[in-house]
């Protein structure tokens, strides 16, 4: 039996939802955030253009931090 496709309604929920998140947690690991994408049923692929589309918009910004590559809020 097929599931159901979940209703994301308009494109730009999931750039949404990764600065909503940053914006309360501060910087957080992108492997996180991947996999968190990843428990809401997006692909891999949708969350790199989210990150690229944020990142061109000047919303946020990847910064190398101890433990890895981190996405942070750019002030």
């Amino acid at each position: 039996m097929s599931r159901a496709k979940k209703k994301r309604g308009p494109y730009n929920t999931l750039p949404r939802k990764l600065l909503d998140i940053l914006a309360v947690g501060g910087a957080r690991k992108i492997g996180i955030l991947r996999s968190w994408a990843r428990s809401e049923r997006y692909g891999d692929c949708q969350f790199d253009q989210a990150v690229h589309r944020l990142k061109q918009e000047g919303k946020v910004r990847e910064r190398m931090r101890f433990g890895g590559l981190h996405l942070e809020v750019a002030q």
